[in-house]
Parts: C-alpha cells; structure tokens; sequence
C-alpha cells in the first residue's frame, strides 16, 4: 500500500487520530461533569422558584402601597376636604336650629355653634388655599 504509506497521508492519519482522541476526552471531561451541570440545573430551578416567589410578594406590597397613596391624591384630598367643608357647615346649622326650636339654651348654643364655626372657617380657608392656589386640581 503505497498510498498508506505517504507522509501526507500519514500526516493525515495523525492529525485525525489526535482529534478523534481529543475529542473523545472531551466527550469524558463533559460527562464527567453531567452531575454537576444537573445539580447546577436544579440550584438554577430553586432560584427561579425563589424569584417568582419574592416577585409576586414585591408585586403584591406595590399594589398595596399604590393603593395606600391613592388616598393621599390631590383629587382625592380636595373631595375630602370639600365634603368636610359642608359637614362642618351643616353641624353648625344643625345646632342653630336646635337653638331656634328650643332644644338649646343660650350659652350651650354659643359655645357649641362657635367651635363648630372655627373649624368650618379653618377648612374652608384650607380649600379656597388650596383651590387658589391651584394646589389641587380635579
């Protein structure tokens, strides 16, 4: 066989065997390695699981914070204190008429319908403020 016996050929023939046998112990090396790469995996797969877990957790407390805060908007604040401004309002008329139908006497009348003025005043004076000032808006 003189083609066999080349040194092209054989030259050949050595190169191929050092791949066949390199790769042949990389095949090794990445099989030896398979329980690692597994345990790796499932480490990988824990974590994954973890994640999902506190992501849904974070997901949740945002929701709720969000859902806080929406009381502590500018529009939400303005109705509040509107309603606020009547409510004072019609506690003070309440107790005017309880005086004029003669339910009250005269120093209770002017000690509650006072105190019951302040604060209307106060939060009036708030919303025309803030209304002015275009502090809030609806």
């Amino acid at each position: 066989m003189f083609f066999n016996s080349l040194e092209r050929v054989q030259r050949m023939k050595t190169v191929e065997e050092e791949l066949r046998n390199g790769n042949e112990n990389l095949a090794h090396k990445n099989l030896g390695r398979e329980d690692q790469l597994l345990r790796l995996r499932a480490e990988v797969n824990d974590m994954e699981k973890e994640y999902r877990a506190v992501k849904a957790d974070f997901e949740e407390k945002e929701r709720q914070q969000q859902e806080a805060f929406s009381r502590f908007t500018a529009s939400t604040v303005l109705t509040r204190l509107k309603a606020s401004v009547y409510e004072s309002d019609e506690l003070s008329e309440s107790v005017a008429q309880s005086f004029l139908d003669g339910n009250l006497d005269h120093d209770s009348f002017v000690k509650q319908f006072r105190e019951l003025r302040k604060v209307y005043h106060l939060r009036a004076s708030k919303l025309e403020r803030a209304q002015k000032d275009r502090l809030f808006t609806l």
